[in-house]
């Protein structure tokens, strides 16, 4: 009796885990995965102003400035558009924004610099938001602002040039 019931339980545990498999297998080929070759971009290299769209979620880059903090440092603010284009809510973090110097380093938000607009959070089918990221980053020439999906396409990047920046509280060279 105990052994019928012994192999009972192993019958019903391998039909549980084979549906559990094939629901999960099913689901995971079903994602949507974009390549680069289908993002489509103002130019192949992206400026200040560039609009991309990737995965059904437009950004633009609409303008970056900078305010000096000392002699080596400043804050990078880059005021950014994400439009949602899917048929259902969008969830963004703005840990997916980065910027790196020409050196190669990364650097990523400083939530202690006064920004306008709030990125952070559910985006309704439709809508866009705007709002500013502040990086607090060695003074360099030029940067690249840098949007990453972990999860699905990789990196879109936008070459930041100085001669482009906006600079607060200081005149330019």
């Amino acid at each position: 009796m105990i052994k019928q019931k012994y192999i009972l339980l192993l019958a019903l545990s391998s039909i549980l885990f084979g549906v559990v498999g094939f629901w999960a297998g099913t689901n995971y080929a079903g994602s949507t995965i974009v390549n680069f070759e289908s993002i489509e971009t103002i130019s192949d290299r992206l400026e200040i102003g560039d609009y991309v769209e990737i995965n059904g979620i437009g950004f633009r880059l609409n303008e970056v400035k900078l305010e000096p903090s000392d002699e080596e440092y400043g804050y990078i603010i880059t005021d950014v558009s994400i439009t949602n284009k899917k048929e259902q809510i969008h969830e963004f973090t703005i840990h997916k924004l980065t910027i790196v110097d020409d050196e190669g380093f990364a650097y990523k938000h400083d939530h202690h610099y006064e920004t306008k607009g709030i990125l952070g959070g559910q985006i309704a089918p439709g809508r866009t938001v705007r709002g500013e990221v502040a990086f607090l980053v060695p003074l360099n020439e030029n940067y690249e602002f840098i949007y990453t999906d972990h999860l699905r396409t990789g990196q879109v990047i936008w070459y930041v040039d100085y001669n482009r920046i906006t600079l607060l509280n200081i005149e330019k060279d």
